[in-house]
This record gives C-alpha cells, sequence and structure tokens, in this order.
C-alpha cells in the first residue's frame, strides 16, 4: 500500500536527479514550486493543489540543489497506486527527467507492494507513459477543459 512506509528518509540518485521522497506537507515546498510551475503558471491550470496533497507521497527531483520535477502517488487502495501530478520544468524536457521520474514512483510503488500505478494522462503525454510500459483503460476525460486519458502499468 502507498502509505506503508516512511518515505520520509529516503533519497536516491538517478542520473543528475537527487530524488527526494516526503509524505504529506512536509518538505512539500520542491513539488509546490515544480508543479505552480508546470501546471498553473504553464498550462492554466486552476485547481491543481487540493486534499490528497496532505497525505500523499509526493517525489521531489533536484537538479543542482533545486527543484526541477515532480510527483505524486496515492494508494487507491491495497495493491494500486495513483500516480499523478507528474511534470518537469519546461527548460528541462528532453533530458529523460520525466521518464526517471515515472521509473522512481513505479519503484516506489512496488517497493510499497503495489501491484498496479493508475494514471490520468494529458492526452499529448501518451506516447511518453506508452513508452514506459502504460496501456490506456478507458476513454478520453476532460480534467479543468484538458482532454485526459485513464491509463495503467501493471507492476
Amino acid at each position: 500500500m502507498c502509505s506503508g512506509i516512511n518515505l520520509n528518509k529516503q533519497k536516491r540518485a538517478v542520473d543528475m536527479l537527487i530524488f527526494d521522497w516526503s509524505r504529506g506537507l512536509e518538505r512539500f515546498e520542491g513539488a509546490h514550486f515544480v508543479r505552480d510551475t508546470v501546471f498553473i503558471a504553464e498550462q492554466g491550470f486552476e485547481c491543481e493543489f487540493d486534499e490528497a496533497d496532505k497525505s500523499a507521497g509526493h517525489l521531489t527531483g533536484y537538479l543542482d540543489g533545486k527543484p526541477v520535477a515532480a510527483a505524486r502517488l496515492i494508494a487507491e487502495s491495497a495493491d494500486v497506486c495513483h500516480l499523478g501530478r507528474v511534470c518537469v520544468l519546461r527548460e528541462l524536457r528532453g533530458r529523460h527527467f520525466g521518464e526517471a521520474l515515472v521509473k522512481e514512483a513505479a519503484a516506489q510503488a512496488r517497493r510499497q507492494g503495489a501491484k498496479k500505478i493508475v494514471l490520468g494522462a494529458q492526452t499529448h503525454a501518451e506516447p511518453f507513459y506508452a513508452k514506459l510500459g502504460f496501456v490506456a483503460t478507458g476513454p478520453i476525460y476532460l480534467e479543468e477543459g484538458f482532454p485526459h486519458v485513464p491509463m495503467a502499468l501493471l507492476l
């Protein structure tokens, strides 16, 4: 289950990114900055932050000590985690940081006993997730006016 282990002390380096897992709003500033920059300032979402942030696992990727990537992981059941809010700062896209971020989140979900990860991908990002093994599981839907597709990955 996603909430089954203490995420607060775990740090891991992948390529040039340093990943930091935290729980709830503890050490949330880095993830908040990246999500605000990408989803609100760049893409125009209005409802980026919600009650789920208070208990979710947050993954923040740091480059040279600065937050540049973020994602969150929420337990949906004992063996299913929901991956969301996956983002990388615009100027650093194309450097495989998003791929490293999703792989780290999947590894964390697996360590916690999850058998499947689900997510709602913006339709333009569907090929990115498909490359990582996710498959579409339903029809396109709108979230704040942006088309999304439900996807899943068996772990």
